[in-house]
């Protein structure tokens, strides 16, 4: 049986066909195929080894001199060179007959007339606007928008968020900034009262108020801290307070105690010149600490002896005497007597300031630290001679 040929389509007698009317008539048949397909070929007499279509991105490289290619998308046609793809038919301007040798170039509509000469002068004028448009810097609605001459615009007061902001906007921001920032005592709701959750001011006198302390970690008030004092006070009074502490008195009461279990004593004579009207300091080392003591002052050449008791604190000595002699000061006890104390011949009647006596008075005695300090005193205008003994005794 015959088969059709893949690309004419023409009938091909197999090995086992043998030859009947049927087969004659097909191969018939096959002459007229081949005359229609000759007819649709260009017959190739030389310089053309062959012809490919395709879309022109698709060409080939270019390596076969004189073979062509037809772009169908583009409707051009290729000559390969063998290096590279020239168009075919590509026309020059010098290859153009009948041309004009020259012409004007114009502005065509629907058919050619010469160009409107005002629309170039009204560009160049609107090329030479510095307001083109309408333009302005004032604040101007519907218009655009330029710079004045001193490189600002304004715009209206802005009410949307993403609205321009103007001066005045930002001096008002600014202002508030600096009321704020002057704020001394107000700021943020700030008080000197004890307000929750509020900021602390002092008030005029330096001072805030905090609400009474709970935490062990809050702030004090005074009244707690007064209440700590009122108790320290109470305790410190208290008759049976904590038997490791005492009060000053009880110190002193302690220590006068000891002391009255030591006593110490001893006399001293004193010969001295004390100019006029001035003091002699003299004192008497004890060898140790006590609070209280007396004396007995006894003047050369005199049977007037004078006991002084004295204590710690200077100023507060206590004189007590037994006058044997015409005295004017009598037997009087007092802290005045101290000062007017004769120390010499009191047989003419001395005192403060008697003439032919020893003027000599004790403005003072008393114990400081280990020492008694006697302060003698010349009340006369003029020297005078000390002359006395002194016996002591402290506890």
């Amino acid at each position: 049986m015959a088969t059709i040929t893949p690309n004419l389509q023409l009938n091909k007698a197999e090995a086992t066909d043998y030859i009947d009317d049927t087969l004659v008539n097909n191969f018939g048949a096959n002459w007229d195929k081949l005359d229609q397909e000759v007819a649709k070929r260009i017959i190739n007499s030389s310089g053309v080894p062959s012809i490919q279509a395709g879309l022109d991105a698709d060409k080939p490289a270019p390596s076969t001199a004189g073979r062509l290619y037809v772009a169908t998308d583009t409707q051009i046609i290729y000559r390969d060179t063998g290096t590279a793809w020239q168009k075919v038919g590509a026309v020059k301007w010098g290859d153009i007959d009948g041309k004009p040798a020259s012409f004007v170039p114009s502005v065509h509509g629907n058919e050619a007339h010469d160009p409107d000469l005002a629309l170039a002068s009204d560009l160049a004028t609107h090329l030479a606007e510095t307001a083109p448009h309408g333009a302005t810097s004032a604040a101007t609605a519907s218009k655009i928008m330029m710079r004045d001459v001193n490189g600002r615009a304004k715009v209206a007061a802005p009410l949307a968020s993403d609205d321009i902001a103007r001066k005045d906007t930002v001096d008002a921001v600014q202002t508030n900034l600096n009321t704020h920032a002057a704020l001394t005592s107000t700021a943020h709701g700030a008080t000197n009262a004890a307000t929750a959750s509020t900021l602390m001011a002092r008030d005029a006198s330096g001072r805030a108020k905090v609400a009474a302390p709970a935490a062990s970690d809050d702030i004090a008030i005074k009244s707690t801290v007064d209440a700590v004092q009122t108790n320290l006070n109470t305790h410190k009074t208290s008759s049976d307070h904590d038997g490791r502490y005492y009060t000053e008195s009880e110190v002193n009461a302690l220590l006068a105690e000891k002391m009255n279990n030591t006593k110490a004593y001893g006399n001293v004579a004193y010969t001295d010149s004390i100019a006029a009207s001035s003091t002699l300091t003299k004192t008497i080392a004890l060898g140790g600490t006590y609070k209280h003591g007396h004396l007995v002052i006894n003047p050369s050449s005199s049977d007037l002896g004078i006991m002084v008791f004295f204590g710690t604190d200077n100023m507060k000595s206590l004189v007590t005497g037994t006058v044997t002699s015409t005295d004017w000061r009598g037997g009087a006890w007092s802290r005045e007597l101290l000062g007017c104390i004769a120390v010499g011949n009191p047989s003419t009647g001395p005192g403060k300031g008697v003439t032919g006596a020893s003027p000599i008075g004790i403005d003072d005695v008393y114990i400081n630290g280990s020492n008694i300090v006697i302060v003698f005193h010349n009340y006369a205008t003029s020297a005078a001679s000390l002359n006395c003994t002194i016996n002591w005794e402290v506890w």
